[in-house]
């Protein structure tokens, strides 16, 4: 094989006819929604699949190299002459007002809520509970470090929260089918002292848990959030444990039994930690059947700035709320910067009414439509004395949750900056540092589109990434451009204050390490002021 990448281009040029010779392309090339990696070139450099591609519509330089089309620069004519379609950026005192009497509603509803009282002491009236909490003080002092199957891992809220609890971690195998999020994951999480083993179907963990205890266990720790939409209210047609997502609680239950009774596991105690939407109804009563335990149900405005009310099907004992997880200092407008606040915040002050309520920002979802809706306003009183309307950043949403700053935000906008420039480069190579070819490898394929156009000064367009979610027909559900796709992989993480408190008791079990990248305080007090 030619070592200059150049050289295995043209090699393929002449030998297939055009740059990629397992090009996908259909006639339908001028909407650009094309596979955006065709194959890995190793080292930090990727050869990309572009519309451009066959052989009738490329053209060489005086080198004889392929270079961009007549039709891409034709689409960028098209795109610089796009007008984005204009929103209102002002919001009217009667909606503020509205925003305000929900905000009000919602605070006395939480005032009242017997979710928030304490559910350690609610447990020692359930047997299973009692149970569980035995079998831990028989495993306390074991003091070993800990392999962790991290299911439905994501950008790897689970590693994150045992960093910061202080656990030692052996071995942590991680399985999520986005490649973004993965790399999240992995850029996070590099040269940390953990063997990590990341895998991209939770099906391959079913089929194999042998071969994976046979190598990497016994397992200490099995944790993950399945996928809610089948269970969720927002969704009118979810369709519970019978719905194509909804299985995979089922399935994680029966996969704990699974590896409770393999040889492999050497009677080694596993502890779970399964997080999910508060189920309802019969999906409940199955789960927890299947799990053996009831869920704790928590919701993070108890603990953070917004608001995740989680159910959370465990074996690890429940010790209460932490103390300096205090509800009147973890608000919205401890967050926000540049003078934003919540909307109600903004009607006290409007309004000059002075009451001691807490406002906490809604629930951060992950579908297209809920990234930036009604529920994630900010407001910001302008000079002329009316309210301008934005929404929550990715900066906002990372440290409300619990992220350090731009855990989420850098590496994504560093994955769309080398795929943008791949897009727009004069060949068909990009250098990809700081991501080695493992680290891409798993972008090949991916979908993507422009966005429809341009940025202001912006040179050339922005892309969109097809998401994960597809439709009964296979066709992409959605596509998100940088910014969005921060804000959808951080709609399906953890809350980190809530998990980090609900994995705390582990200490007392396993060998503690300190991690430099997860030694950080929260952004709000009193954590902030430490």
């Amino acid at each position: 094989m030619a070592k200059d990448i150049r050289e295995v281009a043209e090699y393929e040029f002449t030998q297939y006819e055009f740059c990629c010779y397992t090009c996908r392309c259909t006639e339908k090339s001028e909407s650009f929604i094309r596979e955006s990696v065709n194959s890995i070139m190793g080292g930090h450099f990727m050869k990309f699949h572009r519309p451009c591609c066959h052989r009738k519509e490329i053209r060489m330089d005086e080198e004889g190299r392929p270079v961009l089309n007549s039709r891409y620069n034709t689409t960028m004519e098209n795109l610089q002459k796009c007008k984005k379609r204009k929103v209102s950026n002002t919001i009217t005192t009667p909606e503020l007002k509205k925003k305000y009497e929900n905000a009000m509603k919602e605070e006395n509803q939480h005032a009242g809520d017997s979710t928030l009282a304490d559910i350690a002491s609610m447990s020692f009236t359930d047997e299973r509970y009692m149970t569980n909490l035995k079998i831990f003080e028989k495993c306390k002092n074991a003091k070993h470090p800990m392999v962790v199957l991290d299911l439905f891992s994501g950008i790897g809220s689970v590693a994150l929260c045992l960093k910061r609890v202080g656990l030692k971690m052996k071995t942590v195998i991680s399985v999520d089918h986005d490649p973004l999020a993965q790399l999240v994951y992995k850029y996070n999480h590099r040269e940390d002292g953990i063997h990590h083993i990341y895998e991209e179907k939770f099906e391959d963990i079913l089929e194999n848990i042998g071969d994976i205890l046979s190598k990497y266990g016994p397992i200490d720790l099995i944790v993950g959030g399945p996928p809610c939409v089948d269970y969720s209210l927002v969704n009118a047609n979810r369709k519970g444990i019978n719905g194509s997502k909804g299985k995979y609680m089922l399935q994680f239950a029966r996969l704990i039994k699974t590896i409770r009774e393999h040889e492999f596991q050497n009677n080694r105690h596993l502890f779970y930690l399964c997080e999910n939407v508060e189920l309802r109804d019969n999906d409940a009563i199955v789960c927890d059947q299947e799990f053996g335990v009831s869920p704790f149900i928590i919701d993070a405005k108890s603990y953070s700035p917004c608001k995740r009310k989680r159910s959370y099907y465990t074996n690890i004992p429940y010790e209460g709320k932490d103390e300096e997880c205090l509800d009147a200092e973890s608000c919205v407008k401890s967050i926000l910067e540049d003078d934003w606040m919540h909307p109600a915040d903004a009607y006290d002050s409007f309004n000059s009414v002075n009451q001691p309520f807490i406002y906490k920002a809604n629930t951060f979802l992950a579908s297209s439509s809920r990234l930036d809706d009604i529920r994630m306003l900010k407001v910001k009183l302008t000079d002329n004395g009316n309210f301008q309307r934005g929404f929550y950043s990715v900066s906002d949403r990372e440290k409300m949750m619990g992220f350090p700053v731009g855990y989420v935000e850098n590496v994504v906008k560093k994955i769309f900056n080398t795929v943008e420039k791949a897009m727009h480069s004069e060949y068909w190579w990009i250098e990809t540092f700081p991501f080695d070819q493992e680290d891409v490898e798993n972008l090949s394929g991916l979908g993507f589109k422009y966005e429809s156009s341009l940025e202001d000064n912006s040179p050339v367009p922005k892309i969109k990434i097809a998401g994960r979610e597809v439709g009964s027909n296979g066709e992409v559900l959605y596509y998100f451009n940088c910014d969005e796709y921060s804000k959808h992989l951080i709609g399906n993480a953890f809350s980190i204050p809530v998990v980090e408190h609900l994995l705390t008791p582990l200490k007392k079990v396993f060998e503690s390490c300190e991690y430099d990248n997860a030694n950080y305080h929260f952004a709000w007090p009193p954590h902030c002021l430490v």
